[in-house]
């Protein structure tokens, strides 16, 4: 049997008799609980059953048919698809539920957006959970709850998908803990009081904000909760979740009954699940609420309160949870009736659970029990005999109530001033009277709140941490007397504390570096009246040695004068302009190093940046110019990758819409191999500067790319004809493939873009475009002609229009555009458009474009 740590989830096909760890998930191909053949379940496990209507689901059943087979680890093995969707790439596994295993991945998507955060959580739904019918349903129902649950404590859950006979589910990656590994690491002893009660809060949080939205969890347990590494918690795995009815009765909703009902499924884990769920009842908020007192109950001991024993053997065995001595009364009191075994005797909502436990004002509670008191009494007046007198017991009764108020009003009153007044007295700076003044205040709160323990400790907490941080300001500051003392005054408060031990620790090494630093500083005089002694043998000395450094002196300022003209000669020489000298520039250099190698390394990057910085200056004028000095400074500077990766936009000095010039507008970006690319020219679209193919792709240009790279057949027919008969797949592979010779991306243009450029024409249309035109015995368009034949509109561009209809892109979908030689003339114009499928036909081709640099 597959394990994972407690409250984990994992899958068995059928329940036996073998034991599992505590708190996980099977899937048991039937229960009954009216034969004598049940399957045993043990109390821990979350029981998954297909088909079953309010059947009670016995945790002591004591026989079994059939072991079960063990169940491997979810891993990444050869089995499991490391690459989901063509998006997700599995990197590790985080743990497995009742519905799948759950996997960190990198989002592909994000990391090609440069995402600094690319990691997400994927759900994989596990091959025996497949089996079951509504599996597929359940992990719908389960994003869609999830995803209808927004709240800061509550997991985000991303987007539902599948990919072939993969169904997956992207969730929020956290960082932390899942709570049962805090529990466990707590070693019995519980987590810290105030950490237990921040994660105590915000999982009541969640789960109140579930109840709002008509759900419940159903499977509360300590392994569905996470603990993120700033504190805050999170609950997650809705996946059998239970929609509760408009009318509180705990059904689905009427839009989910018929598609799929999770409650049917009666997935529960025994030793959190309430008596009425163990007994095949209706859910209820009720049952969250017993479960997250169990939870709640492990935070602060470290252990279940009726040791993990299901509560319907708990009650038939009378269990009482031992009492949390480190809880107020009222806090007792509160997760004691959240713990009740029946639904009656329980807490009903996690909003009563919270404010019972946390505390509410009781001031409103007082005001509306005098309205209720006073309307029933003038009621039960009302009725009385007349022998009673009416008005006197009344107004008695009354004062009585108002008595009783006021002296509870008076009291909250008291508290919250005595608690006002221990705060102030906190926050006091230290002083002499210090101690005193906030002995007295806690002496009177604790007078008028003696069940309030908590807040007293709190005080004598603070206390001692205001005493241990003024000591270690002290400490810090070298004053180890006063240090000491404030040290004294804190242990007043609170004796038996770490942080006081840390303290005393501190002080303690303090001491010790002070007797160190002693023992250095007497080191330190002998060595220095050692150091007089060898300085008064020196003297003697220092009249030739200043005689040397004067000789020296002046041999290095004749050395320096000639580095910095060599330096001058150097940065004269790398000046910008079209008559740079590389090899003028490369003597300099060399001279220079010859001097001073040390000057040589600290010019060389700055000239070649200059160099490098130059010839892209001179590319904008002259691209021509620019690549002989880009050559020429390779040549002389070879381990120089700045000047190695100038790339040299050949159109980017071309102004827009200069294409119908003649050919000195033209331009070619060059293959690896040392071939020229398609004819380009330059045009705006829109706003953007592109450079566009002046012709369409012809034969010989794709039959290049096939003997290039070996990818694809050569196509029949002339060369100059524009290539057709392939799909749009294989136009983009092209488009690949000449982007990865030349270093530019090229690309199908959009339908606004290719219309922009094929649009400009001042004589309009070419009327000797090749498009269909039968008049007596003139007939054209009855095959394709060359791709350069025909008329270059404004832009430069030729055969925009007729011949063979082009493949522009717009959003997902693919538009052929410009009309082919079967439309007939009028109707071939350049805003002819047809939706295109992609597949390959004789009538159409393709143009492409690139950004200019």
């Amino acid at each position: 049997m597959s394990t994972s740590g407690n409250d984990k989830t994992i899958v068995v096909p059928q329940a036996g008799n073998s034991e599992t760890p505590e708190d996980k998930t099977v899937i048991a191909d039937t229960i009954s609980a009216n034969t004598g053949g049940s399957t045993f379940i043990d109390s821990d496990k979350t029981v998954l059953s297909p088909s079953i209507s309010n059947t009670p689901v016995s945790a002591t059943s004591p026989n079994t048919p059939e072991p079960p087979q063990p169940q491997p680890k979810p891993t990444s093995g050869s089995s499991l698809k490391r690459l989901i969707n063509n998006r997700f790439e599995l990197k590790a596994i985080l743990g497995s539920g009742g519905m799948g295993a759950v996997y960190k991945a990198v989002d592909l998507r994000k990391v090609e957006a440069k995402d600094r955060d690319p990691y997400v959580a994927i759900k994989l739904l596990n091959e025996d959970f497949k089996k079951h019918p509504d599996a597929f349903v359940s992990l719908q129902r389960e994003s869609r709850k999830s995803q209808s649950l927004a709240h800061p404590n509550i997991v985000t859950v991303y987007d539902f998908d599948r990919d072939g006979e993969t169904v997956f589910m992207t969730m929020e990656f956290m960082e932390g803990d899942a709570l049962d590994t805090l529990i466990r690491k707590s070693a019995g002893a519980g987590l810290e009081f105030e950490t237990a009660c921040h994660v105590f809060r915000d999982i009541s949080e969640a789960l109140a904000y579930a109840h709002s939205k008509n759900t419940i969890h159903s499977d509360f347990k300590p392994g569905n909760i996470f603990v993120l590494n700033n504190g805050k918690a999170k609950v997650f795995d809705f996946g059998i979740a239970r929609a509760v009815s408009s009318t509180g009765a705990g059904m689905p909703a009427d839009g989910d009954k018929t598609v799929f009902d999770a409650g049917s499924l009666s997935a529960l884990t025994p030793a959190y699940a309430s008596y009425e769920m163990l007994k095949g009842q209706e859910p209820s908020t009720s049952d969250d609420v017993y479960a997250l007192a169990c939870v709640a109950y492990e935070m602060f001991t470290g252990s279940h309160p009726y040791n993990k024993t299901p509560a319907d053997k708990a009650a038939e065995q009378k269990l009482k949870p031992k009492r949390i001595k480190q809880l107020s009364s009222r806090q007792w009191r509160a997760l004691e009736k959240a713990l009740a075994f029946k639904s009656a005797d329980r807490t009903q909502t996690v909003k009563e659970l919270e404010d019972g436990f946390f505390g509410k004002s009781r001031i409103p509670l007082y005001a509306a029990a005098a309205v209720l008191v006073a309307t029933t009494a003038s009621s039960l007046f009302f009725l009385q005999d007349n022998q009673v007198d009416e008005e006197a017991l009344r107004v008695e009764l009354e004062e009585e109530l108002q008595t009783d108020i006021r002296a509870n009003v008076e009291l909250e009153l008291n508290q919250k001033a005595a608690r006002e007044t221990l705060q102030q007295a906190l926050d006091k700076p230290l002083s002499e009277q210090w101690d005193a003044e906030l002995t007295t205040a806690i002496d009177a709160y604790q007078a008028l709140a003696p069940e309030d323990k908590d807040s007293i400790i709190m005080a004598r907490q603070t206390a001692m941490s205001r005493y241990l941080d003024a000591s270690s300001e002290q400490r810090q500051a070298g004053n180890l007397d006063q240090a000491r003392q404030l040290l004294d005054n804190a242990s007043y408060w609170q004796q038996d504390s770490a942080q006081l031990a840390e303290a005393e620790s501190l002080l303690a090494d303090a001491h010790q570096e002070l007797l160190a630093k002693q023992e250095q500083q007497r080191l330190a005089a002998e060595a220095e009246a050692e150091r007089l002694a060898e300085a008064r043998r020196q003297q003697q000395q220092e009249q030739a040695r200043r005689e040397k450094l004067r000789r020296e002196k002046a041999a290095r300022e004749q050395r320096e004068q000639a580095i910095a003209k060599a330096v001058d000669d150097v940065e004269a020489a790398r000046y910008c302009s079209s008559n740079l000298s590389i090899s003028t520039l490369s003597s300099a250099l060399t001279a220079l190093k010859q001097l001073s190698e040390s000057q040589y390394q600290q010019q060389l990057t700055p000239t070649t940046s200059s160099v490098s910085q130059c010839i892209k200056q001179v590319a904008r004028r002259s691209p021509a110019t620019a690549s002989k000095l880009k050559n020429a400074a390779t040549a002389a500077f070879p381990g120089a990758n700045e000047l190695a990766s100038i790339k040299i936009d050949f159109c980017a000095h071309l102004p827009a819409g200069s294409g119908s010039k003649g050919r000195r507008y033209f331009c070619e970006d060059k293959l690896l191999g040392g071939q020229q690319s398609p004819t380009l020219v330059v045009a705006k679209a829109g706003t953007q500067k592109l450079a566009v193919t002046r012709y369409e792709i012809t034969i010989g240009d794709y039959n290049l790319y096939c003997k290039t790279s070996g990818q694809c057949s050569p196509l029949a027919g002339q060369t100059s004809l524009p290539a057709s008969n392939i799909s749009i797949d294989q136009a983009k592979s092209y488009s690949g493939w000449l982007s990865q010779q030349t270093g530019y991306s090229y690309r199908l243009p959009t339908y606004d873009e290719w219309l922009a450029l094929a649009s400009p024409e001042r004589n309009g249309s070419d009327p000797d475009r090749n498009c269909f035109l039968k008049f007596g015995g003139l007939q054209k368009g009855k095959t394709l002609v060359s791709a350069k034949a025909g008329k270059a509109n404004d832009n430069g561009l030729v055969n925009t229009v007729g011949n063979v209809q082009e493949w522009t892109t717009s959003g997902n979908n693919l538009i052929a555009a410009g009309g082919s030689r079967k439309d007939p003339l009028k109707r071939c114009l350049v805003t002819t458009k047809t939706t295109h499928s992609g597949q390959a036909d004789e009538v159409t081709g393709f143009r492409l474009v690139r950004a200019i640099r």
